[in-house]
């Protein structure tokens, strides 16, 4: 509750500097609180939806016994209600395993720079109390971005086809569901953000991309309902 308050002070005083000095193109002060206030209650208080799940498709990110310290009960039993119902309606049920291994062999930027955050010890097992249908695809990831380049024969664009609407949970927040939130409105896809069953480094962390996802491309919700549309 500390960080929660830390940050909306924190926040409210980059409000106030910008009323001081801003740009021509720059919305007015009051409006800016209009627009911050509105976006937190839809964070702090995040709606049911109801989808068609023709078109949809639910992806668990990195999931993963090395993270799993991030991840309580609550956090995995919303992950389970969510693919429980995705199951039974026939929607497409995606899961990533963050391969991204310490002394891997792969030639890229991230291996040469070494940050302790892009590696894992050993190859990635999802967490045990998690629910895996028996259909469900797993995808071998060692990019944050979910739709990039990954370690798998298959990909996720290909896997979602016209399907419009991405329902993103797992972790992290501020990596691996930002990230692939961005690229998905930068593809005209809806990003669902399963508030409840969705983990980052911190609660701050997790709290202000939420935040932001919500202001400016992503839809924060605490729980999908499935149901096909009438014609």
């Amino acid at each position: 509750m500390i960080k929660y308050i830390l940050f909306l002070i924190l926040n409210g005083l980059m409000f106030i500097s910008s009323f001081f000095k801003k740009s021509s193109y720059e919305i007015s002060f009051i409006e800016k609180w209009k627009h911050y206030f509105y976006n937190l209650k839809k964070v702090l208080f995040p709606r049911e939806v109801t989808l068609d799940p023709d078109d949809c498709l639910v992806l668990v990110l990195d999931a993963i016994e090395d993270y799993g310290n991030l991840f309580n009960k609550y956090n995995i039993d919303s992950i389970n209600d969510l693919t429980y119902e995705a199951e039974s309606k026939d929607v497409p049920i995606v899961f990533t395993k963050w391969n991204r291994i310490k002394d891997s062999k792969i030639d890229d930027i991230f291996n040469k720079k070494a940050n302790w955050v892009y590696f894992i010890p050993k190859e990635a097992e999802l967490i045990k109390t998690l629910y895996v249908p028996i259909n469900a695809e797993i995808i071998l990831t060692k990019f944050v971005n979910a739709f990039s380049e990954n370690m798998s024969n298959v990909k996720l664009i290909d896997l979602l086809g016209k399907r419009k609407n991405l329902i993103i949970c797992g972790s992290w927040t501020e990596a691996c569901v930002y990230q692939t939130a961005f690229y998905a409105a930068e593809n005209n896809i809806n990003s669902y953000i399963l508030s409840p069953g969705t983990v980052g480094t911190s609660k701050y962390l997790s709290f202000s991309k939420k935040l932001f996802m919500e202001s400016a491309f992503s839809y924060i919700v605490k729980r999908i309902n499935f149901k096909k549309s009438i014609n």
